[in-house]
């Protein structure tokens, strides 16, 4: 029997339906006796804390990250557009484990893949999904 896997990325489009769709997918699941692997932002942890009933849910399938900010600009490829390499990834560190406002693209305190982990208590997250399919060598 061959298997599937089944991969979901939570972005920051983040409204009332969205996260009730989220729950709705996670109780189908279960139901179901399905995993999946679920890519979730920083801003969509810091969102789904009101929600603890979804979290729960959430916690038996695996969760990856997908960046602070699915679009918040400047995006992943835009900040690290940096000649040395090294400048590149510590730029994208700051951002990365931090909460970026949607409107302006600042740093605005501790979030990010930090959001992530708390979320899950602190489970560990490995995988990572490009947002709109952004690489650049920090990420690689």
């Amino acid at each position: 029997m061959g298997q599937v896997l089944l991969t979901f990325d939570t972005e920051d489009f983040i409204s009332k339906n969205s996260v009730d769709f989220l729950h709705s997918l996670l109780l189908c699941l279960n139901k179901h006796d399905f995993k999946a692997l679920f890519f979730v932002t920083g801003h969509m942890a810091e969102k789904l804390e009101e929600y603890p009933e979804t979290v729960e849910l959430l916690r038996e399938h695996e969760v990856g990250y997908h960046s602070s900010g699915h679009s918040v600009h400047p995006a992943i490829f835009e900040f690290t557009d940096i000649e040395r390499y090294k400048e590149a990834y510590d730029v994208s560190l700051a951002r990365e484990t931090s909460h970026i406002n949607p409107l302006t693209g600042q740093i605005e305190g501790k979030g990010g893949i930090l959001a992530v982990r708390s979320l899950l208590n602190n489970k560990e997250v490995t995988a990572y999904r490009a947002p709109g399919f952004c690489w650049s060598p920090p990420h690689s």
